[in-house]
């Protein structure tokens, strides 16, 4: 990456100044008046038909476009593409693309713990509880709280065991948590 000579700096400095002015000053500058030109009347334009907050905001816009133009021969919204976030190297644009694949987040099947049926797995999922391990640090009075607020459809629901239930499976102790749940009925305790 090449730094800026104190000249450049000047120069720069010069061309914000101008823009300040009137827009188009820098591209003007540059010997670039057809630009220059038309980021005027564009500047102009938008004094003359907006008013208020609008006015600002798009005196503003042609402004840092011209001088954005002028400085880095790209339009202000060039900058914030996807593909101008990283400048290639010398020859990263003769390598093939690579691929990317998303792996989705780890989502445990919450519907193995007694009590959780596909909606409440789902209502679980919807505020960021995927796993077993999110399930078991989450107190139960959160999630009697989540069921409140989420409606009637959940007002039968009990989730005093969902924790522990979830403890047992996010340590893959399957057997065990068989058991406990030889002793539930709807996720509640019936011995």
């Amino acid at each position: 990456m090449t730094t800026p000579t104190d000249q450049s700096i000047v120069a720069n400095g010069v061309k914000l100044l101008g823009e300040i002015i009137a827009p188009g000053a820098s591209l003007v500058m540059d010997g670039r008046l057809r630009e220059g030109t038309a980021h005027f009347a564009a500047g102009l334009g938008a004094r003359l038909l907006l008013g208020g907050p609008a006015l600002v905001l798009a005196s503003l816009a042609v402004r840092a476009n011209s001088f954005s133009k002028s400085v880095t021969d790209k339009a202000i919204h060039e900058h914030f593409s996807q593909n101008s976030a990283v400048p290639p190297t010398t020859e990263d644009h003769l390598l093939p693309a690579k691929k990317v694949v998303l792996e989705p987040a780890p989502h445990d099947d919450l519907k193995k713990i007694e009590g959780i049926g596909p909606k409440l797995a789902d209502l679980l999922q919807s505020k960021k509880i995927c796993t077993f391990q999110a399930l078991a640090t989450t107190d139960v009075e959160d999630l009697r709280s989540l069921l409140r607020v989420a409606g009637n459809r959940y007002r039968l629901a009990n989730p005093a065991t969902w924790p522990q239930q979830a403890a047992l499976a996010a340590d893959g102790r399957w057997q065990d948590l068989k058991a406990l749940q030889e002793e539930l009925k709807g996720g509640n305790r019936t011995k």
